[in-house]
């Protein structure tokens, strides 16, 4: 076990104390000792389990943040339809009224022009009994355009009716759609409340409790982690199997003109290769952006990974062929899933703060074979 250094004095001094009793009250002062390393050796376990108990918190309610964003953005997409549905409904439903007016008026028109034609010979024929075959035909003409007059209203009326019916179910599940909304944003807030107290907690246990040389092995520890995740992807076995063998628009070459642009706005926050902490160094570039601010794919490829990754967060790599990686971590929410082909531009993330982000942004890499190059070096 390595302890540390407050722990390491105490020994020292408590083994000097010891040295300068009494052969006697040595034994019974060793004793004393152990137990004390003891009891600071099971401070420390504990409070290694609680930092982790707080990173596993973290990490899972980054996790669920970034679900219940997807979820809303599906939601919301839902919404805008079905409220194009109902622009659409209410239109037709406008039209079909105004052509049930319209109609029924040219109705009433066309009956009165035909009772001022007709009602001369029909009272005469009625009143005399001459002529019943003329008779017979005009009331035969009546009952037909009062039937034809019957049928087209009441089709135009079962439009409506049809329409206003429609319109009552796509508003209740514009309605249920609209709470459904609302509970995943209460939900979002709380977790969101939840990760900036878990966050607070978890730097004041860094802060306290781990020296430089931890600080520095749980980065080179989340280094390991991606290094170790784009070994299992450059297998054959890991490439999803309805993902294309290549993109048709790969990355340009280094410095060729018409570069790819950054995925996010924003500056950077650091150099690719800058030191970083203890001799590591930058392997991408973190850009400065506001959290949920769009992330875009630098070119045409496939996603071959989207998950949480510790230390880099809701993390989405990008294949584009010719051994080519483009890397999007620290993000707040991931747009597409591992298989998913996307173009340049496409939007594929959001922006965030996940993993061991110290703000908003998005961490970019670009792997030529396996290697780290500068971003800038393909992209602008």
């Amino acid at each position: 076990m390595m302890y540390k250094p407050g722990l390491a004095v105490l020994l020292g001094l408590l083994v000097m104390s010891a040295d300068a009793r009494p052969s006697s009250n040595v034994s019974s002062h060793l004793n004393a000792v152990r137990k004390q390393i003891a009891r600071v050796e099971a401070h420390q376990r504990l409070t290694e389990s609680e930092r982790q108990q707080q990173e596993h918190a973290l990490e899972q309610s980054e996790r669920d943040i970034g679900r219940l964003v997807e979820q809303t953005r599906a939601l919301d997409a839902q919404a805008a339809t079905l409220n194009a549905q109902l622009q659409v409904l209410e239109k037709r439903q406008v039209q079909l009224q105004q052509e049930d007016a319209a109609q029924t008026q040219a109705l009433i028109r066309e009956d009165r022009l035909v009772w001022q034609n007709v009602r001369h010979d029909y009272f005469r024929l009625l009143l005399n009994q001459q002529h019943p075959e003329k008779l017979a035909r005009v009331l035969r003409d009546f009952r037909v355009l009062n039937d034809d007059r019957d049928i087209r209203l009441q089709s135009l009326r079962r439009n409506v009716a049809e329409l206003l019916q429609s319109r009552q179910q796509a508003e209740q599940e514009r309605d249920r759609l609209r709470a459904l909304q609302q509970g995943l944003q209460q939900r979002h807030e709380a977790l969101a409340q939840a990760k900036k107290h878990r966050q607070k907690a978890l730097s004041l246990l860094r802060r306290q409790e781990q020296s430089d040389a931890q600080k520095l092995q749980r980065l080179q520890e989340s280094e390991h982690r991606l290094s170790d995740l784009l070994l299992r992807l450059s297998r054959p076995a890991a490439v999803t199997p309805h993902a294309p063998a290549s993109p048709t628009q790969p990355l340009p070459r280094p410095g060729a003109s018409g570069s790819c642009p950054l995925p996010a706005s924003g500056a950077l926050r650091n150099e690719f290769a800058s030191e970083r902490m203890g001799g590591l160094r930058w392997n991408g570039v973190v850009i400065a952006a506001p959290s949920g601010a769009p992330v875009r794919a630098v070119a045409a490829g496939h996603v071959v990974y989207a998950a949480y990754v510790r230390g880099y967060g809701l993390l989405i790599i990008v294949d584009h062929g010719q051994g080519l990686l483009s890397i999007y971590g620290q993000n707040r929410s991931l747009l597409k899933h591992a298989g998913d082909s996307v173009q340049a531009g496409d939007e594929i993330a959001e922006a965030g703060d996940t993993g061991e982000a110290s703000a908003q942004g998005v961490y970019f890499e670009v792997r030529r074979h396996g290697h780290p190059e500068d971003p800038s070096h393909w992209c602008h």
